[in-house]
């Protein structure tokens, strides 16, 4: 991490929060950058760090322990077409 860090491949966040406390309510929101309460549900019509990246030509991926089906993580991980390795089938 340092060595990324010394080559500037690496972006080190020192202020951050979390919209929630639960992983449930705050990872998918951390995804899209919107903060505070979403009471119009901005997050379904939002780009996500993935489509920012896909735009400049990147390839990405999504990794996480928690299961797609948990809260509205498959909800928004589907309908922005992220492709999901796992267990599951989509």
């Amino acid at each position: 991490m340092a060595q990324l860090e010394k080559n500037q491949q690496l972006i080190k966040y020192t202020n951050a929060l979390s919209i929630g406390t639960h992983t449930r309510l705050s990872v998918p929101y951390m995804l899209v950058g919107i903060e505070g309460i979403d009471p119009k549900g901005r997050i379904y019509q939002t780009p996500s760090v993935f489509n920012y990246a896909k735009a400049r030509g990147y390839t990405t991926a999504f990794i996480s322990a928690q299961d797609t089906r948990w809260g509205i993580l498959r909800i928004c991980l589907l309908m922005r077409m992220w492709i999901i390795f796992g267990t599951e089938s989509i």
